[in-house]
């Protein structure tokens, strides 16, 4: 863990990185990149549990991040919801607020 408080997730299992992520103290997703090669084969699956699960250990019962135009489909699939329209920068859309509520594995209830 670096000193702001973020663990970096690599994926790549003795090949080339495909995948790196990371998710702050607070529950923060920061990054989540998956390379074009390795879309579509549960890397991105993979990535996303881990940083969720990292959340979780931290005592998170939420995970916010902001995604872009192009992954906001697989984060609704995932479970994220919306919290407003796009934060824009110099006229131009940077990233979209979602937000998870966490549920520990084998808990019956949603975290508030």
């Amino acid at each position: 863990m670096d000193p702001t408080g973020q663990l970096a997730a690599r994926c790549g299992r003795g090949r080339p990185q495909r995948a790196i992520g990371c998710v702050t103290n607070t529950g923060e997703i920061t990054l989540n990149y998956v390379s074009p090669d390795a879309r579509f084969r549960g890397v991105s699956k993979a990535l996303l549990a881990a940083l969720e699960a990292r959340a979780m250990e931290q005592g998170n019962e939420r995970c916010t991040l902001k995604s872009t135009e192009t992954a906001r489909r697989f984060y609704l699939a995932k479970g994220y919801t919306r919290n407003g329209p796009a934060d824009g920068k110099f006229g131009m859309s940077s990233g979209y607020p979602m937000s998870k509520h966490l549920i520990a594995e084998g808990s019956s209830r949603a975290s508030k």
